[in-house]
């Protein structure tokens, strides 16, 4: 029995986006996040990474669409003060489980928002089209890339008429006005294989400017 938990964390006025990359063999962990902002849209989402582990959720939110074999995606203003994901495997399996709270009125008062915002940010909002389309972050076998492309874009689309949840919308919104354009071109760039979020979120953000350049 062994559990990985590896957190990443942005924490402004306004706005948290909690990031943990769990690994589990054999075993079970819960993961808990306190709500910091009672009036925020909040956003709670799993994705499976390797693996589909059972999976217990106890979020006072919305559950947007119905649970994919690829993960499961809540949204909504948190009706209570705490949330619990519990996720547990026979084998091996890994998942990426983020909590993400933006304020009302945020946008209009950060500014100069780090590179560690926007990179989770990026990756957060590649992870709710992902979940919510029911796509593997290694998309292959029966999967025709074209449609899977074409469904991506359009999604990528509906964010911003909140058709993925506020707090997701709100993601893009704190970001620079091309921010959405560039994550389509970057996930192109790495031939839509999904796992490579981080490359992607990194490649966005030097593109925008909130990052430094590769060297």
């Amino acid at each position: 029995m062994a559990t990985s938990v590896i957190s990443r964390t942005f924490l402004g006025t306004g706005i948290i986006i909690d990031e943990r990359i769990v690994e589990i063999q054999n075993g079970e962990v819960n993961i808990r996040f306190e709500s910091r902002f009672p009036d925020a849209a909040s956003m709670i989402l799993i994705q499976y990474l390797s693996g589909e582990p059972e999976t217990q959720a106890d979020i006072p939110l919305d559950e947007i669409g119905e649970p994919q074999p690829t993960g499961r995606f809540f949204s909504g203003i948190m009706q209570g003060a705490r949330a619990v994901v519990g996720l547990a495997s026979a084998g091996f399996t890994k998942a990426r489980v983020i909590f993400a709270q933006i304020r009302p009125g945020t946008a209009a008062v950060i500014d100069g928002l780090p590179c560690t915002f926007c990179t989770l940010a990026v990756k957060t909002i590649i992870s709710a089209i992902l979940v919510h389309l029911g796509i593997p972050p290694l998309p292959g076998g029966d999967f025709d890339l074209t449609a899977v492309i074409d469904a991506v874009q359009d999604a990528g689309a509906d964010i911003m008429d909140g058709g993925l949840g506020g707090a997701v919308q709100s993601l893009v919104e704190l970001l620079p006005q091309n921010a959405l354009d560039l994550i389509m071109e970057g996930l192109e760039a790495f031939d839509w294989i999904f796992d490579l979020q981080d490359h992607v979120g990194e490649w966005v953000c030097q593109q925008l400017g909130m990052c430094p350049a590769a060297p």
